[in-house]
């Protein structure tokens, strides 16, 4: 095997412990705060278990061209689409986050 080969598969691992512990977190805080903007974030840590896996089987398997393409292709939208909705979330909680805070003052103040 390539030292290339090896390097991506061991990256490829990294990424998918730390994107499982990502959507472990995510998920539980979804679970006990329940808001709309958790959603988001799981499903772009599921895309991006997703993605990781791919890029496993990118590193690991030898594939015809053709079907190495295509695995590239869709790990590329999941990746993209993984991205988008991990910035929308995360807007989403701190635009929450700032409004939760500006009614906390404000109910201190009275």
């Amino acid at each position: 095997m390539k030292l290339v080969y090896l390097i991506g598969l061991v990256l490829a691992c990294i990424g998918l412990l730390t994107q499982c512990a990502i959507l472990w977190l995510q998920a539980n805080a979804l679970r006990r705060h329940g808001h709309s903007f958790f959603r988001l974030l799981v499903a772009g840590s599921v895309l991006g278990v997703l993605y990781c896996i791919l890029a496993l089987v990118l590193y690991s398997v030898r594939l015809p061209v053709p079907v190495y393409w295509i695995v590239l292709y869709a790990s590329s939208v999941l990746l993209v689409v993984a991205s988008v909705l991990a910035v929308v979330g995360r807007s989403r909680l701190v635009r929450s986050d700032a409004s939760c805070g500006a009614q906390r003052e404000s109910g201190a103040s009275e």
